[in-house]
């Protein structure tokens, strides 16, 4: 269900939706295609693109994680979503390749932040290779103070991003220095702190320590 709804939102956020192959329906296909408009509309209102940086071919864009019904011909966005207040809820990443157009969706990820692109979303090197990373921010695990992160790191043979292997995802992260990070968790227990360190060594993330507190 996730994969197809990913696959229709990527093509409503595109802007295709009067050139895609209408959702599957004949007696409801108007109901569909005006659903179709409307979410599309709303989605140019509720999704944020993160600012421009110098030489970094990427359009990086936050949107509201999508729903589609049982009967596959309605689309709704995140209920957790309000526009009145704009704060929280499911996303996730839109990255478009602005020379050759690829796209890429990345996420789910869940926030009780604003859903604004610069306030969840981090583009810096963080294995220090030379090319821009995403971290996206998620909400804090077990109710603890920290939040979780996700790293994204960029793969120049395929011109895409992958999710950082090797390295705790739950936790909040932080450079100490060029390629090197900590990432503090509450785990085991919501009273303990656990903080790994890792350094981006021959391709891959290679813990350092880890130290409980």
């Amino acid at each position: 269900m996730k994969f197809i709804t990913s696959i229709v939102a990527l093509s409503i956020l595109l802007g295709c939706s009067s050139q895609h192959t209408p959702i599957n329906s004949t007696s409801k296909s108007d109901r569909g295609e005006k659903t179709q408009e409307k979410t599309e509309a709303e989605l140019d209102k509720e999704s944020s693109i993160y600012p421009p940086i110098k030489d970094f071919p990427f359009e990086v864009k936050v949107v509201p994680v999508l729903y589609i019904d049982e009967e596959q011909t309605e689309l709704t966005r995140d209920e957790s979503y309000d526009p009145k207040i704009s704060v929280g809820g499911g996303y996730n990443i839109l990255v478009t390749n602005k020379i050759n157009h690829d796209i890429q969706l990345l996420g789910w990820h869940s926030t009780e932040l604003p859903r604004i692109a610069d306030e969840i979303l981090e583009i810096k090197d963080f294995n220090n290779d030379g090319f821009l990373d995403i971290k996206a921010m998620d909400s804090a695990p077990m109710g603890s103070r920290f939040l979780s992160s996700t790293i994204y790191l960029y793969n120049p043979e395929f011109k895409n991003f992958e999710e950082g292997e090797g390295i705790t995802q739950i936790g909040e992260l932080t450079v100490t220095k060029p390629g090197c990070i900590d990432i503090e968790s509450p785990y085991p227990s919501v009273h303990v702190t656990t903080i790994d360190s890792y350094c981006w060594k021959n391709g891959k993330w290679k813990l350092i320590k880890s130290e409980t507190n």
